[in-house]
């Protein structure tokens, strides 16, 4: 089994995206989970950004060895100094040795995504009712009365008693 195989890296982003106004703090939590049955080396964490990006907290961040089947977590803070769209990388390592590479997109200000700035201004407003629709599919529904819960062990949020992962922190419940 490879690196890539062995470890889950998430974040809480949706597709990867952040969008925040200019010179507004934003956080945002990655989520590293040992696949194997191994207690592994130290896992690094480490933000790279332009300069019209600060990263308010560490660049690198070491989150320790994760213990068989665990999940670890840490919190990026950042803020954009300019206005634009800019790429930004996340890359997960141990050992000096690359787990994974991940791209993410920060729009600082009121920009648009490159598709909407393709399109005629009258024909944009149907994109942007069809993302905010995505996000409220995207967006976890309240469970009902009805359904049996539990409180998750470690982020103390409610959560269905079958439930076999956290779906806030993504630690397992097994």
């Amino acid at each position: 089994m490879n690196l890539q195989q062995s470890y889950n890296v998430t974040t809480s982003l949706i597709n990867n995206e952040i969008r925040v106004p200019l010179k507004k703090d934003f956080q945002f939590m990655v989520n590293v989970q040992n696949l194997t049955g191994e207690k592994g080396q130290p896992i690094y964490v480490s933000l790279f950004a332009p300069r019209e990006v600060q990263v308010v907290t560490d660049k690198k961040r070491s989150i320790g060895s994760i213990p068989p089947r665990g999940v670890k977590q840490c919190v990026f803070k950042i803020k954009g100094k300019k206005n634009g769209i800019f790429d930004l990388r996340l890359e997960v390592t141990k050992k000096n040795i690359l787990i994974t590479n991940l791209p993410l997109k920060m729009y600082i200000g009121q920009q648009q995504t490159y598709e909407q700035s393709k399109k005629p201004i009258n024909q944009q407003q149907p994109v942007i009712q069809q993302q905010q629709a995505i996000q409220q599919e995207t967006q976890p529904t309240m469970m009902s009365e009805n359904a049996s819960t539990k409180k998750c062990p470690f982020c103390e949020e409610l959560i269905e008693e079958s439930s076999v992962f956290c779906p806030k922190c993504g630690v397992e419940l097994i």
